[in-house]
Formats: structure tokens, sequence, C-alpha cells
């Protein structure tokens, strides 16, 4: 993906973006640095080397950052070294869920005698099965004590034998709150499939084993990540359900975010959905101040904030997905200018985001579904944007009382979201998958690595107009 920003660097237009990759490179450096993989830091400083060629013009800016990247998770890592292997005892808040026995939390750790806050988000996983009143949710607290594991990507996880849970406080008890509200909401108009629940709020953690499995065959889990698209609607519907109050432009805008912010802050939040609505809320400031800027650099201005707060966020699959796809959408957008039909173009770039995130893919589970692209492509026009969109044209009928219409809309979706997944359940026993296992899938990452990046520096140079 390095290669392919040439085009954006040589003509300045996202400097941001730019920085954003820099300070990337640092975080990472540093890591290897402090866990000793010194051989894997200079081979690092390779790809790096040839992105400060590309970026020359801005290589004194380029410098500072990787310097400091490196020097924000270099203070945040030493602050606390824990040791794989070790008992620890760790309570905090769950960030993501996955599964009943496995999800993503962020607190302190009990160390030497006191309790000390972890730099990074740890993986806590569990050798029990527990009742179901103890299930977790986003925001939950959590308490956990087990052995330390070393993870892929210098993720740490926590095998525990025993954890448990209290509810949410502060703004966490108010979404989840909330949440809970809009899922009964839901379903008193009759919407009862997990599905739905899990398309609006991006949570799998309701839906069954059997589908999990299902949309992991096909390829198409990642529909379920509140990102740029959910987001994105969320904020044109309410946008155009307020302009039927003939409100002025800046309280409209301002209503809008506020109402995606509780939104996104239902999602846990997630890091996607983050990342897209401090996009979204950038977009808009720039708009307000009437000072355009290009997507990518506002990507790129959103990347540096995020790491700021939390370097070691870089590290997570989440944060490396939602951005590198969006960087491959946008950078597609950049470089095409050719007219093609909405058809051919909407499947092209649905190709980029998949293309762009297929090394981290195989980097990370070995395997990847042969029809994971155009699946998603028809996946996401006949079911997800018309559930999004139903699901928030049903609570705007609640508020207005027009309880009849609710009705209708919600068997309606209901029905749609049982189709959806009987559909999926017959693809997944039809749907070719692409297995491999270390080190092959290191070596194919890599191919598929550079042959996106050659393809998208072809792209830039080939369809540039005289």
């Amino acid at each position: 993906m390095l290669f392919s920003t040439s085009f954006s660097l040589e003509h300045s237009d996202s400097p941001f973006f730019v920085l954003f990759v820099s300070m990337a490179f640092g975080i990472i450096f540093s890591l290897l640095f402090v866990e000793g993989e010194i051989f894997k830091g200079v081979l690092l400083l390779g790809p790096f080397l040839v992105f400060c060629w590309l970026a020359r013009h801005l290589l004194p800016n380029v410098l500072l950052f990787f310097f400091l990247g490196f020097s924000l998770s270099f203070v945040k890592i030493d602050h606390l070294m824990l040791e794989p292997g070790s008992i620890v005892e760790v309570t905090g808040k769950v960030e993501k869920v996955y599964a009943d026995d496995f999800f993503l939390g962020s607190g302190s750790a009990f160390i030497d005698g006191e309790w000390k806050k972890l730099p990074f988000r740890i993986i806590v996983k569990s050798k029990k099965a527990f009742m179901e009143s103890e299930v977790p949710d986003s925001g939950m607290i959590f308490w956990a004590v087990g052995k330390l594991e070393k993870a892929a990507s210098f993720q740490l996880s926590l095998d525990s034998d025993m954890r448990g849970f209290a509810p949410p406080i502060g703004v966490d008890r108010f979404t989840g709150n909330l949440r809970k509200d809009i899922e009964n909401k839901l379903e008193k108009y009759g919407l009862s499939n997990a599905l739905i629940f899990s398309t609006f709020f991006g949570s799998k953690a309701k839906l069954s084993s059997q589908l999990k499995t299902a949309l992991k065959k096909v390829g198409i889990s990642h529909i379920f990540a509140v990102s740029g698209l959910h987001v994105g609607l969320f904020f044109l519907v309410i946008n155009n359900i307020l302009s039927l109050f003939l409100l002025p432009y800046f309280v409209k805008d301002l209503f809008s975010l506020m109402l995606t912010a509780a939104y996104v802050l239902c999602t846990g939040p997630a890091i996607s959905a983050s990342r897209a609505f401090l996009m979204l809320l950038l977009y808009v400031v720039f708009r307000i101040i009437d000072y355009p800027q290009s997507p990518l650099n506002i990507l790129g201005l959103s990347g540096i904030i995020m790491l700021v707060i939390a370097p070691f966020d870089l590290i997570l699959p989440d944060f490396q997905l939602s951005f590198i796809s969006t960087s491959g959408i946008l950078l597609y957008i950049m470089a095409s200018q050719k007219k093609r039909s909405f058809v051919v173009q909407a499947f092209l770039i649905g190709g980029a985001a998949q293309g762009a995130t297929l090394p981290i893919t195989l980097n990370l589970f070995g395997s990847i579904s042969l029809m994971a692209i155009p699946i998603t492509f028809i996946v996401v026009e006949i079911y997800l944007m018309p559930a999004l969109v139903g699901t928030l044209v049903l609570l705007f009928l609640d508020l207005v009382k027009l309880k009849p219409l609710a009705f209708a809309l919600g068997k309606g979706l209901e029905f749609l979201s049982k189709l959806f997944e009987i559909a999926i359940l017959k693809l997944s026993e039809l749907s070719p998958m692409l297995q491999l296992k270390p080190p092959y899938n290191y070596f194919v990452a890599f191919f598929v690595a550079s042959s996106v990046a050659s393809l998208l520096f072809f792209f830039a140079h080939s369809e540039q107009r005289p």
C-alpha cells in the first residue's frame, strides 16, 4: 500500500495521510525495538526509506512524525512490561465482545502490590463456560485472573480461569441503557432476529455459532463492523429527517452529529466506528469553515489523532482493517478518472477495499473466501443498506407515533433478516475457501501486498489526464 501513495505524495494534497503512515512506521519500529526484534526492525527500515523517498518533499515532517510515533509507544510500553507466562490479575472495561468466552478489554493490572494502568488493550479468554447472566457486553466492568500469553502482532492475551462482570458505569451505562431501549423498541415491532441487532450495532456476539461460521466462510463478517457506511448512512438519514423541520444548516448538522455520536458510543465504541465518526466530524468542521480537504487528508488526520490517544491500537486487526480498507477505497477513487457505470464502479471500489485488506487477512487468519468480493457487493445492496435505513426509519415512525407503519416495516425487516440468514447458510456450503498455513500465508500475503501496490501505482499514472 505504501507504493500506491506516490501519486498523492507528489501533489501534496494529502500531507496528513503521509504523516499518519510515517507515525505508524515509528510505532511499529518502537514495538520491534522493545521486543528485541532488531532484525525485523532493520527490515522495516527498508520500506520506510522507500516511503521517505516517495515523500521526499515532506521529508523533515515525515522523520518528525516517525520519531513522534516511536516516542509515544516507547514511553507508554516502557511504563508497564508484562512477562508472558506470569499470573496476572486484570480489571477494566470490556471494549469489544467476540464470543461468550473471548473479548477485548482495557484497564489496569495488579503488579507488585499496586494497580498499574495497561498501556494497551488486552484479549481475555476463558476455559470455562459461564451462565447466561455473566456473558459480557461492551462497557461492562470485568475482573479476570490468569496466565498471560503472547499473541500475534505484539498483542497480549490473558488465558483466564476465573472472571466476573459488573454493570457499566458513567457514559457506558448511559449508552448500554440506550442500546437496550432501542432493542426493546425493535422487538416491540416484531424484530426478534439477532441479525438486525448485529447489523445495527456491529456486534456478532448474539449470533449463533453456526451463522458466525457461515459468515466467515462466505467472507462477509466485515459487514457487521460499524464503519463508514453505517455512520455515513446514519448521519444522512438523520440529516434528511431534520430537513423536514426547516432548521438552519448549522443547527441541523450539529443535531445530526450529536445523534450520530450517541449511535457510535452505542457500538462500544468500535474502532472502525470511531474512525468513521472522527472523519465525519472533521469533514463537517472543514465544510462549516469553508476549508475543503481531500478525503485522504481527513483520513490521515483522523489516524494521527487516534494514534496520539492510543498508539497501540495500531496493532489491533480492527484498526488495521478499518484504515487500510478505507485507504484502498480512497486511493482507487483518486487514481481512477475513467467514467464507469454505477455497478462497475461500486464493484471496483469494493474490490479495492477487499484487495487492500487481503494481505492482513492472510497474515492473521491464513484463509480467504474466494467469493468474498462479489458477495459483499450483493449483500451491501440487497441487505445491509435496506436493513440500516429501515431500522432508522422504524425508530422515527415510533417517535412520531405512526405505529401501524412501524409494525409493517418491522415485519418486512424481520422477513429480510430471516431470508438473509437462510441464504448465507446455504451459500456457506458452496463457498470455496483458500486455506494457507504458516509460513506460506506470509509469503502469499507479501506477494498480494506487492501486487495491489503495483496495480494502484499503475492506475495512478496510466489514468492521469494530460
